[in-house]
């Protein structure tokens, strides 16, 4: 993808695989998590990293799911000032990854895809955007503000237990060569493609009908920030129809 019409018809594809779908499926009242994994084993209960590690991971969970064929995630990301991401994260030191790291420990979430039974995903969407100041658009927000979006369906949906904590969307970022930057706030804000209605912090989970539920994170795993001074990220400016200017898209 090279231009913001790619990436809007690449969007396309999975608005138009799931279309007709209502605002409730079988996996209403499902809940979303996001995390730092330490050790890139284990799931943190901490909100703040502080790692350069060039293999620093993140990852984004769902329980609750009954059955499972397709997701859409997206994070925004921004400095702690609010002042739009660091010039530093906006090259490739992202690696997207769909689903849990699962080597068969206890410790590590089953991917929502590959858990049994296995659901082949063909994403529409797997990558980052930033937000130039110039020009006119419909889909804008503050400058340099940075999205990771990921958009995958699959064929035909497959049971999941309700009990279970899925992994469904992961970054391994690598941190070794931003570091000293402003802290960095990572949080869900479902927002894309623009016009559909903003719908925050939320996932789209879609259920094996194609009926799509809007996931809400659990309060206190609904952000993650990086070499943060404080609790917390800066407020969400909402999306504006005409704030701010043109798209440019920096997809690998």
């Amino acid at each position: 993808m090279k231009n913001l019409l790619r990436t809007a018809v690449c969007a396309a594809l999975l608005t138009a695989t799931l279309a007709g779908m209502a605002s409730a499926g079988q996996n209403a009242g499902a809940t979303a998590r996001i995390y730092w994994l330490t050790n890139n084993t284990l799931a943190s209960t901490d909100r703040n990293s502080t790692s350069v590690s060039a293999t620093q991971k993140l990852l984004v969970t769902v329980k609750g799911v009954n059955t499972f064929r397709g997701a859409d995630v997206q994070l925004l990301a921004n400095a702690m000032d609010a002042s739009g991401l660091p010039l530093e994260w906006q090259g490739a030191i992202y690696t997207p990854k769909a689903g849990g790291w699962n080597t068969g420990s206890a410790t590590v979430f089953p991917s929502i895809a590959l858990a049994s039974p296995s659901l082949s995903l063909s994403s529409s969407q797997t990558g980052d955007l930033y937000y130039g100041l110039t020009g006119t658009s419909a889909c804008v927000t503050p400058h340099n503000v940075g999205t990771f979006w990921y958009s995958a369906a699959g064929a035909a949906g497959r049971a999941r237990d309700t009990n279970i904590e899925y992994g469904v969307f992961g970054l391994v970022i690598d941190l070794s060569a931003v570091a000293p930057t402003p802290g960095v706030c990572i949080n869900p804000n479902y927002r894309l493609p623009c016009g559909t209605g903003e719908q925050g912090n939320k996932i789209v989970i879609v259920d094996g009908n194609t009926l799509k539920d809007y996931c809400a994170f659990d309060l206190g795993y609904q952000w993650l920030t990086w070499s943060a001074t404080g609790p917390g990220c800066p407020d969400v400016t909402p999306v504006q129809g005409t704030t701010w200017g043109k798209i440019r898209h920096l997809y690998k």
